[in-house]
Formats: structure tokens, sequence, C-alpha cells
């Protein structure tokens, strides 16, 4: 299963003059959510589609943990940034 953005999210990207944090609007209901961390790390790096796998791969190299360590968190940000309406199954 790949993940995109949703396209009909806006969002600014503070860097780290704003904390390191991502603001994003959804429509049409305009909610407003912002987000630091690993999900953050997770947003950015779905600028293009990706697969879970091959996202998996990309957050272990850059952060020198195995996939499988980090496989349940990323599910889960997955998920919840899904339910949220911020990313789309591809």
């Amino acid at each position: 299963m790949s993940w995109q953005r949703n396209p009909l999210a806006v969002w600014q990207d503070g860097g780290e003059d704003a904390g390191d944090v991502i603001r994003i609007a959804t429509f049409p209901d305009t909610s407003v959510y912002t987000l630091a961390g690993g999900a953050a790390v997770v947003w950015r790096l779905l600028a293009e589609t990706m697969s879970r796998d091959y996202l998996l791969g990309v957050i272990a190299g850059a952060t020198g943990v195995s996939p499988d360590e980090i496989a349940v968190e990323v599910d889960t940000c997955l998920a919840e940034l899904t339910g949220l309406g911020l990313l789309i199954e591809a």
C-alpha cells in the first residue's frame, strides 16, 4: 500500500523558526492540525507518493534503527493521519 498527502490539504512548514512544526488545514471542513516530531517527518517524506515499506526504509536509514523497530510507530502515524483526512491511500 502507498500513501500520499491529501491534495485538498493546505499546509505550511514552520521549520526551525516555528519549533519545527507543520500546520495543515483540511477542506471543506477547515480543521487545522499541527504536526511535530515523527508525524512531521512522515509528512515531509510524503511529498511524493511512497509505499509503507519504502517510507520505513527511508526513516530507518536516516535514524540508524531497523525498520522493524519503528514499524508500529509509523503504522500508527499513517493510520492517524489518514483518519484525520491528511493522507490518502494511493
